[in-house]
Parts: structure tokens; C-alpha cells; sequence
């Protein structure tokens, strides 16, 4: 009888955790833009938010795949959570430009992350990634 009630009580809480992560999945689910900071916090945050990620546009979708595209480059590929984190695996990643894609000097660039992937910081709505050049501040659109 107190096995029963255990492995009950047992099996609800490992339906709760379940149902929690799978919540947080979903939700960020969805299409997401950079965020335009106002002018004080760009000059606050000068260092980072340059060019570089200007454009940048986020979807993703319910099946856990994404594409991530800014003014240069599309990015493809599967995405996953993992504490307050969003990893992306990259498998696809193309220059917008079509003919840089078939550049000497510029195709060996795309390959740059695709080994490791890459995250954003889960911070509400917001998803956040500092790089070593420049600072990417993407909010969700509803």
C-alpha cells in the first residue's frame, strides 16, 4: 500500500517536470527580432552592438529546427534548451550574396561555428549572446 502510494506520488512528479520543460520549449517558440536598443543604452553598450548584427531575424519553429538570418548570412539548422540557454546545432550556413558562397576567401568563414554551434541566453522574452565583436539583443515578435 505505501509502495503504491510512492510510486504514485513518484509518477506525478515526474509528470510535472516533464510537463514544465517541454512548457519552457514552447514558449519560445515563435519569431523573434533584434531589439533596436534607445540611443543611451547604444552608447553604453558600444563595444558590442556594432554592423555586425544588424537585421538580425530568429524563427523557431515547433518541430525544434530554426532559421537565423541577419545581413549577411543565413544560418539553418536544429535548436535545443538546456537550463537558461538556446543552443543551436548549425547545418546549413549560407552568405545572402550568392556568389561569396563560391568565394576562396570568404566561403571558409561559413564554416566558422558550425562545429560547435552556438547559444543565446534565455532572459524572458529577450534571447542575448555576447560575441567577441559585437552584442546581439533579440525580443520576441508577437
Amino acid at each position: 500500500m505505501i509502495f503504491k502510494k510512492i510510486n504514485l506520488i513518484l509518477f506525478l512528479i515526474c509528470t510535472l517536470l516533464i510537463s514544465c520543460s517541454s512548457a519552457t520549449n514552447n514558449n519560445l517558440i515563435g519569431n523573434y527580432e533584434i531589439n533596436r536598443p534607445i540611443l543611451p543604452v547604444k552608447l553604453f553598450k558600444q563595444y558590442w552592438y556594432n554592423g555586425l548584427v544588424v537585421g538580425t531575424e530568429l524563427k523557431l519553429n515547433s518541430d525544434s529546427t530554426f532559421v537565423h538570418t541577419n545581413c549577411s548570412v543565413i544560418m539553418k539548422g536544429k535548436w535545443s534548451v538546456k537550463n537558461d540557454s538556446l543552443f543551436f546545432k548549425i547545418t546549413d550556413k549560407k552568405w545572402k550574396i550568392d556568389s561569396l558562397n563560391y568565394s576562396k576567401k570568404y566561403k571558409p568563414i561559413l564554416e566558422l561555428g558550425k562545429k560547435e554551434g552556438c547559444f543565446y541566453k534565455i532572459r524572458g522574452n529577450h534571447l542575448i549572446h555576447k560575441f567577441p565583436s559585437a552584442y546581439v539583443d533579440l525580443v520576441k515578435v508577437k
